[in-house]
């Protein structure tokens, strides 16, 4: 993708508007985790568990996604000066 003048900025914006989403996901998510651990019991709760797994994962996929732009804002804005 050519990143040049223009749509330097459009990407950025795009990708900050989809990054304040995807945090405020991560954090939904993440107390959601929260509270189905309260529900669980010694027995009869391997679904609330399989969720809990599930939630899990998808909270470390948004992270990696997360870093991930990060890591190329930063990089940017070292060639950009």
């Amino acid at each position: 993708m050519n990143l040049e003048g223009g749509e330097i900025y459009k990407k950025f914006m795009d990708e900050g508007k989809l990054m304040q989403f995807m945090v405020k996901h991560q954090k939904s998510l993440q107390y959601e985790i929260d509270y189905l651990k309260t529900q669980l019991k010694d027995h009869d709760t391997g679904h609330i568990r399989t969720a809990i797994s599930v939630l899990e994962e998808r909270v470390v996929e948004i992270q990696k996604y997360i870093d991930s732009v990060h890591d190329m804002i930063i990089r940017a804005q070292a060639v950009l000066g």
